[in-house]
């Protein structure tokens, strides 16, 4: 895996913001094939190469003492670089440029946390 990150962020008494910019290489990455065992649990097996690729956001506000917000969102692409599915011994399906399974390409989560003598509220999305 090579993986190279660039971020950077502003930060104050009250509010953090922050970014970061990934591109993550992968050799032999284990990926889930679409597929189900016999209880049905998603099958697992290698593919040649891919790319992670994205960008990161957080922030932190504190409204005051007891309130404060935290938010990240990440965008990304996930994609097959060069990998082969193996139907049997003879045939195969190329499946490069496709997306890998089980990656979104947008995530995101939103957390409200109200803390006051001992009582901790959190709503989370």
């Amino acid at each position: 895996m090579n993986d190279f990150e660039l971020g950077g962020y502003i930060q104050n008494k009250n509010s953090l913001f922050a970014i970061n910019l990934f591109y993550m290489l992968f050799d032999n990455e284990i990926v889930k094939n679409g597929k189900l065992d016999r209880f049905g649990q998603p099958i697992t097996g290698n593919i040649e190469s891919t790319v992670h690729q994205g960008i990161e956001l957080s922030a932190s506000i504190k409204l005051f003492d007891a309130l404060e917000i935290y938010s990240n969102a990440t965008l990304s692409k996930n994609i097959i670089n060069h990998g082969r599915y193996f139907i049997d011994s003879t045939n195969s399906l190329d499946l490069s440029e496709n997306r890998i399974n089980g990656f979104p390409d947008f995530l995101a989560k939103f957390i409200i946390s109200y803390k006051k003598a001992g009582f901790i509220c959190k709503i989370k999305w």
